[in-house]
């Protein structure tokens, strides 16, 4: 099988070029297509295919020492841009136009979409009902609600709730339980006094 790579052409090569010089007198002649040409001029064309595999060869390790030596400047080449932008902003103000010319144009802020804008104010309607935060609205409409008469508490003694009060007669109800009646105090009057004097 033929092998047409270049490192199997560039053998190629080397292997004819060490028979010419070995084989073949230097002043003996070789027909080339019809034209005869000495001993050391084919192995000056030989040599000149040499060259050519060995430029590749020369140019790739080239690229990867140039290759190595961006690298290395990466990191000096950001800071060095930095520092020449903000000495340009500070020259020449943050909206000046003339900051494009050097590269920096003058970042436009990104409006949200309507569907991202959608997408955050349920997203914060969700956080809230989480929370359970309420807006002024709808803590003014909270508001609370007394069931019936409520007993108070004054001093330690508990007082009996005070009954609802019916608006059309104007007349107050009655507890719903019954106080209990208070006995009757003793008279000092009354009393019969000793015969003694």
């Amino acid at each position: 099988m033929t092998n047409n790579s270049p490192k199997g052409q560039e053998q190629k090569v080397l292997t004819a070029l060490n028979g010419v010089e070995t084989a073949i007198p230097a002043t003996s002649s070789v027909p080339m297509g019809g034209t005869p040409m000495t001993q050391p001029q084919v192995v000056s064309k030989l040599e000149g295919f040499e060259a050519a595999f060995q430029a590749v060869r020369d140019a790739k390790a080239a690229f990867q020492k140039a290759k190595q030596a961006r690298e290395q400047q990466s990191a000096e080449q950001r800071t060095f841009i930095e520092q020449l932008k903000a000495a340009l902003v500070a020259l020449l103000g943050p909206n000046n136009p003339e900051l494009a010319k050097f590269g920096f144009a003058k970042k436009t802020p990104v409006r949200a979409t309507s569907e991202q804008n959608a997408a955050r104010a349920a997203k914060a309607r969700a956080t809230r009902e989480m929370r359970g935060t309420r807006g002024k609205q709808q803590k003014k409409a909270v508001k609370a609600v007394v069931v019936g008469p409520q007993a108070v508490v004054v001093g330690g003694i508990v007082k009996p709730p005070v009954p609802p009060v019916n608006l059309e007669s104007g007349a107050t109800e009655a507890p719903a339980t019954g106080s209990a009646s208070e006995p009757p105090s003793s008279s000092s009057g009354g009393g019969q006094k000793n015969g003694n004097g």
